[in-house]
């Protein structure tokens, strides 16, 4: 990001190609008190005027780029509501590790009770993705080769979590020859990203989509 012709913050390296770009996802927070004297007196003729200028490049994910526009307001108050969302996302992802736990708990004490491993696996599901997906993400992760791969994974195992505890509550519902296929479905989609970088994977993601809603 650049005021008046002077950089203010970056994230990684812009490059014209894979090889000599370095791509981080990670907002900041950063005062225009720190480069405002200094971009005054470069502007002509008016001392109030700003000129944003913001230089991206992406080559390692399909859907990488800028998707939002920079968010003005004052300082303290930006940063009061960053710090409000920390503590949100820290008590959610506290509450789902302790929902995991206490139902695993419940599996070990009574192995025939598999609602309970499946609800487990639920709760393990969302905290995956609140950790990946959400600010903490990008605070800790920053560009992370596993962060996109959690982030995608956490929601194949949301999938297959919820399906296989519906089937366990309601075996009837559904057939031995569905159950297997979309295990084996989701198990492919699974390899794939596992196996493969988010350039490849994330633009092969709709028939997964597809998948899901069907």
């Amino acid at each position: 990001l650049y005021i008046n012709g002077q950089e203010f913050m970056r994230d990684g390296e812009f490059g014209k190609n894979r090889q000599t770009s370095n791509p981080i996802y990670q907002p900041q927070l950063k005062s225009l008190a720190d480069l405002i004297p200094s971009a005054l007196e470069a502007i002509e003729p008016s001392p109030y005027e700003l000129v944003l200028a913001i230089r991206v490049s992406n080559f390692h994910h399909a859907r990488g780029g800028f998707w939002q526009a920079p968010r003005l307001d004052k300082f303290k108050r930006l940063q009061q509501n960053d710090q409000n969302q920390d503590s949100t996302d820290a008590i959610v992802i506290g509450i789902l590790l302790l929902m995991a736990l206490y139902h695993l708990l419940l599996f070990y004490l009574r192995r025939q009770d598999r609602a309970s491993f499946y609800f487990s696996l639920l709760c393990l599901s969302f905290l995956l993705y609140s950790i990946s997906h959400g600010d903490f993400g990008d605070k800790f992760f920053a560009w992370s080769f596993w962060r996109f791969k959690f982030d995608y994974f956490s929601i194949q195992l949301t999938i297959l979590s919820m399906f296989f505890f519906w089937h366990h509550l309601f075996p009837s519902t559904l057939s031995y020859k569905v159950t297997r296929g979309v295990l084996i479905f989701f198990l492919i989609c699974t390899s794939v990203i596992m196996a493969t970088d988010a350039a490849f994977f994330a633009t092969y993601v709709a028939i997964n989509q597809i998948g899901v809603s069907l």
